[in-house]
Parts: structure tokens; sequence; C-alpha cells
């Protein structure tokens, strides 16, 4: 791999990369999540395994452009876990073959020392994703429970970003009312990037489970909802 520094991309390389990331998406799990990995690292840190590791916050920024271009088909967050999942597939145990990468990002937000025990246990008993998700944030309560409850402003925090997002998303659905015919390659990128965001959804209110405990386990789960009226006018 190249050392060359990581470089400010301009439109038109952004609209390269899209294309290239729409091509990709047609692989399978492990393919198109390494392919895109391996794309967004070298187009965005030179291909440099030691920049993605330093650098990877001051490029948030240009992640978050390619991202939010209505051809590309993943979220900032897909992108910047492919990467992840990409620079630390060689580190990982065999068994991961037996697994998705979705059960590989799981265990890369646990600490190093937790994660190849996890991956065998999921491999040894053929866990779902959701399987997984539960005993990472068993393993997490855990641990917070040993360091003692996180910081009031955190929470305090996630709670305005939720809200900010909650206004974005019902922005998108009053646009999705109004919108006329749209093409199917649009109305992919629609559902990809949808299904996207009830996998975070699910992951967001799990987390908040773990802190709240018990007392808002019989809560009711969180989902995305497009009106039918606008399903219909996309789809005619």
């Amino acid at each position: 791999m190249g050392s060359q520094s990581p470089v400010e991309l301009s439109d038109g390389e952004l609209g390269k990369i899209a294309a290239e990331l729409r091509e990709i998406a047609h692989g399978s799990n492990w393919s198109r999540t390494l392919a895109t990995g391996k794309l967004v690292l070298q187009h965005f840190f030179g291909g440099n395994v030691e920049e993605w590791r330093t650098h990877r916050r001051q490029k948030e920024a240009s992640i978050r452009r390619l991202a939010q271009r209505p051809d590309c088909p993943l979220g900032k967050s897909a992108l910047s876990e492919a990467v992840a999942i990409f620079v630390a597939r060689k580190d990982l145990p065999k068994c991961v073959d037996e697994l998705t990468p979705s059960h590989v990002a799981i265990a890369l937000r646990l600490p190093v020392a937790q994660r190849v025990t996890i991956l065998e246990k999921a491999a040894a008993g053929a866990w779902s994703v959701r399987e997984m998700r539960t005993e990472a944030l068993l393993l997490k309560r855990r641990a917070g429970e040993r360091r003692g409850r996180p910081r009031f402003s955190q929470v305090r925090a996630a709670l305005s970003q939720f809200k900010a997002s909650v206004a974005a998303l019902e922005t998108g659905i009053e646009l999705l009312g109004v919108a006329g015919n749209a093409d199917s390659e649009t109305v992919g990128l629609l559902d990809r990037a949808l299904s996207a965001l009830q996998q975070r959804l699910g992951d967001a209110r799990a987390r908040v489970l773990e802190l709240a405990g018990p007392r808002l386990r019989s809560a009711p789960k969180a989902s995305v909802i497009i009106p039918a009226a606008s399903k219909g006018r996309l789809a005619g």
C-alpha cells in the first residue's frame, strides 16, 4: 500500500468513487464490505493504514460529503465501518468466514481483548446478528457497571443529536410525500439508506435499553415507515 498523505477530493473525484461503490454494491456481503473498505482507504488515506488510524477524524467531513451525495449507496457510518473491518480482517480468527461483516462490526466496538473471544463464540454457536449484539451489549454493560454510569452530559448530547435526526427524517418524509416518479436506481438507493437507518436505530435503542436497565424493556421498538402514498409515487 502507498504512503501518500490524505488529500481533499473534488466533487468530480467523489462522483467517481460513488460510481465505484455502486458497482461494488452488487457483490456478496464479504466481498462488498472488503472492497468498500479498501476503496475508501485508498482514496481518502492513500491506502495507508497508519494514516487512517491517525487522521480519520480529520477526514470525516470529506467522507460525509461522499455519503451525502444522492448517487452514493452507503452512509458515512457504513463507509467508515467498512474500512475498520477491512483493516481488522487480517488479524481476526479464521472463524469469521462463517459469520457476516455485521458480526465483525459489532465485535470491533468492543475492547481488543474481547473481540476474538466473542467472534469464536458467535461462530461456534451460530449466533444471529441480533444474538451477537445482545452478547456484546451485556459485555459493555458489565464493563460500564465497573466504571460507573456514563457522564450525563454525553447522554444529553446524544439526545440533542437524535432530535436533530428526527427533524431531518421528517423533512425527508415530507419530500417523499410530494415527489413525482423516480428511476429504479434512485429508489434502490433510498431503500438501502432506509435499511441502514433501521439497523442504526436498532443499535441506538439497544444502547438506550442497556443504559436504562429493566425500566424500558417493554418500550415499543423504533421503526422507519414511508407513507404509502409516497411509496406509490416513487414506484410509479
